[in-house]
């Protein structure tokens, strides 16, 4: 097709089509609904509700919204991605509810789950929860850890939207963090 222009990223993947209006509406004619428009991550899903851990069970998953309602209560501003190739009782106490790996381990896998002691916040786990728009890279200083780490600064108004939207969380699905204050 000539009249079609495709657009590439940086290695020369096409990622967009340009296309005159004409075809544009042949090709949506007669749909009722809009064209749903799937995540990059393959770890997110189609309504960015649920992450899909990468290095647990087959699919497993866990919950956005319990994880940005837990944020909330905790008043965290910034969590520590907190990547470690360790066991789960390696991380200190005072690092379960600061960083983002011992956080998925200890309270969206279960206990019993032979993947607790196996890194869940890997980079495309972390990219997922980027898209969700709610986080953002950062790098911040953690009282615990001892010099600033590769962080995600969490936008306020999108956690607010978000709970607004897929929310609230009822009360039996709250994480208890309660034994790590």
């Amino acid at each position: 097709m000539q009249s079609v222009q495709f657009i590439a990223d940086e290695n020369n993947t096409r990622i967009f089509a340009v296309v005159p209006i004409k075809l544009y509406e042949a090709l949506v004619e007669g749909q009722e609904e809009p064209i749903e428009i799937h995540s990059k991550s393959r770890l997110l899903s189609a309504d960015g509700r649920y992450v899909f851990f990468l290095n647990a069970e087959p699919n497993a998953k866990f919950d956005v919204l319990q994880l940005v309602d837990l944020l909330k209560r905790l008043g965290t501003k910034n969590i520590a991605i907190a990547q470690r190739a360790q066991t789960l009782d390696k991380f200190e106490h005072g690092q379960i509810l600061n960083g983002l790996d011992p956080m998925l381990r200890t309270f969206f896998l279960s206990k019993d789950s032979p993947y607790r002691n196996t890194m869940q916040a890997n980079n495309e786990l972390v990219e997922a929860l980027v898209e969700t728009g709610i986080f953002q890279h950062t790098v911040a200083k953690f009282d615990a850890w001892y010099r600033p780490v590769k962080s995600l600064k969490i936008n306020q108004r999108a956690l607010d939207a978000f709970i607004e939207k897929h929310g609230p969380l009822p009360k039996h699905q709250k994480i208890d963090a309660s034994e790590f204050m």
